[in-house]
């Protein structure tokens, strides 16, 4: 029920574009996390020059998950919120995803922030 208010489709153009940017800044392998996985459309757009990179994704909604680890058995794909994941400091070379669009909010330890500021920061933390 949750996704019918926080799923959110990205057009293949938007990634097109994510990914055109990486690429103009050299990217070309490495560790790829995308905060917010759905059924995984930023992994199945991916452009060959960089399909070597390591993937990493998280999921809250159980549907949507696990549709994107059946696609996608390569990717380390975690079913929760991205609140609840923990991963090593440094360990993303990149995060790929589409602003969220959800004006929902979250309590963090120490604040409450919406979910997009909430991901930059965290994003930003993980890389």
């Amino acid at each position: 029920r949750e996704s019918v208010t926080t799923a959110f489709y990205t057009s293949p153009e938007i990634i097109e574009a994510v990914y055109q940017g990486l690429s103009q800044f050299g990217f070309k392998k490495g560790t790829i996390l995308e905060p917010s996985v759905g059924v995984g459309h930023f992994f199945g757009a991916m452009p060959d020059s960089i399909s070597e990179s390591r993937l990493y994704g998280v999921e809250k909604d159980g549907i949507s998950g696990r549709i994107a680890k059946l696609l996608y058995p390569k990717a380390k794909i975690k079913i929760c919120g991205f609140e609840d994941t923990v991963f090593p400091d440094n360990f993303f070379d990149v995060a790929v995803s589409s602003m969220i669009r959800s004006m929902q909010s979250i309590t963090s330890a120490f604040m409450i922030i919406s979910l997009q500021k909430h991901w930059i920061r965290s994003d930003r933390e993980v890389l």
